[in-house]
């Protein structure tokens, strides 16, 4: 009888230490796809800024082609 009761208590503590690592690896892919999702979001901001950058650049040059020096 008290083999079992020790065997249950032992599977007891597996079956929590089990459900403590689940929790904890779902916790840190919950806050690891947050962190993407945003960095995501920056990127599409940064390439946004450089395509206007780009288009300004671009319309200045046409607007005020460079004139050689002399």
């Amino acid at each position: 009888m008290a083999r079992n009761v020790r065997q249950q208590i032992i599977a007891q503590h597996i079956q929590a230490d089990h459900q403590r690592r689940f929790e904890h690896t779902r916790e840190r892919r919950e806050s690891r796809s947050q962190a993407y999702t945003e960095l995501i979001a920056q990127t599409r901001t940064v390439g946004t800024l450089i395509s206007a950058m780009n288009r300004f650049q671009r319309y200045i040059q046409l607007v005020r082609p460079s004139t050689p020096t002399a």
